[in-house]
């Protein structure tokens, strides 16, 4: 839109008023710093100089309210040859080669056929990326892993705890993980439409020597840019699992030291309680009633109570009750 009303401008306008329009805008802009002090305008377009010295009898229309505009400011057009102006027209006046326009096309489709391809990694070849752990290591980990190792002894050689209670919670574990060239995953079966067998994803089961790097790659990294608790976590459960994964995501971002730094507050605290400072004797004075008391001889019920803030000299006057309903 904004190159549309650009070449719109250059057909309707000569580019004597589009130069004078880019002065015009360009001292707007630095406004601040040209209020108050004289500065001197290069140009390499001469007719602005000549424009300059016009009378108001002989510019009428935007260029008389752009010259009464410019009044206001104390400066000075200098004229400077285009040759000699390179350092304000270097970036306008560079040379393009269609070459570049080629080879940045193609940069861009390569991107996105890594994009793609990356999101049909096997959930282990991600790891190995994070992680450089070789594969050897990773089902070593596995099998050594609280979490894991009894279900993996359960599916390659059909061995159960001795308690009943761990035997038990093993075989019904054990059907939502396969082992595949000897790395364990995790079955996930994402809600949606169609036959539940369609919208398997398997997850890698990470043990717990990895999980550190997990989070420092997709929380910590350029890629992750400190994300919050939720999108961290829905970005890791689509390739990785762990029995507590979201508990672990939400204490490592809650304790991130730059997210705690970076990201603002979100519930506003209370400003805080400041006492009135006191200057000088009798500047402020507090005073209340207190009762009712046993009524004495003279029929008071009630007290009132003077308190100088400065000294704390104290005053205490009787009175009645009906003194006091009618001060009220």
């Amino acid at each position: 839109m904004v190159d549309d009303h650009y070449e719109e401008l250059k057909r309707t306008t000569c580019i004597r008023d589009l130069e004078y329009l880019a002065l015009v805008e360009g001292v707007k802009q630095y406004h601040v710093y040209l209020a108050s002090r004289k500065f001197r305008i290069y140009t390499d377009h001469e007719a602005l100089i000549h424009i300059q010295k016009l009378t108001k009898e002989k510019i009428t229309g935007r260029l008389a309210r752009w010259a009464m505009f410019l009044q206001s400011y104390d400066y000075e057009i200098i004229y400077k040859k285009g040759t000699a102006n390179g350092n304000a027209d270097a970036l306008s006046r560079r040379p393009y080669d269609t070459e570049i326009a080629t080879i940045t096309t193609a940069t861009v489709e390569s991107s996105t056929q890594t994009e793609a391809s990356f999101i049909e990694l096997d959930p282990y070849a991600s790891i190995c990326e994070i992680t450089t752990s070789p594969k050897e290591k990773v089902v070593n980990d596995q099998r050594t892993d609280e979490n894991f190792k009894d279900v993996i002894k359960y599916i390659l050689d059909k061995e159960l705890p001795d308690k009943t209670r761990q035997a038990r919670k093993t075989v019904i574990e054990s059907q939502d993980y396969i082992i595949d060239d000897d790395v364990l995953y995790h079955l996930y079966y994402p809600k949606g439409k169609g036959h539940r067998a369609d919208r398997i994803v398997k997850r890698l089961a990470v043990p717990l020597t990895l999980r550190d790097d997990i989070l420092k790659s997709y929380h910590d990294s350029l890629l992750g840019g400190h994300n919050g608790i939720e999108r961290t976590y829905h970005t890791i459960r689509y390739k990785y699992y762990w029995p507590g994964m979201y508990n672990d995501i939400q204490q490592y971002v809650q304790t991130c030291i730059q997210c705690q730094k970076a990201k603002p507050d979100a519930h506003k605290r209370p400003t805080p309680l400041q006492p009135l400072p006191v200057l000088d004797v009798f500047r402020r004075v507090h005073m209340d009633i207190l009762g009712p008391f046993r009524k004495s001889s003279g029929d008071y019920t009630h007290v009132l109570l003077i308190v100088d803030s400065f000294t704390k000299f104290m005053e205490i006057l009787p009175m009645k009750q009906y003194e006091r309903e009618r001060c009220s």
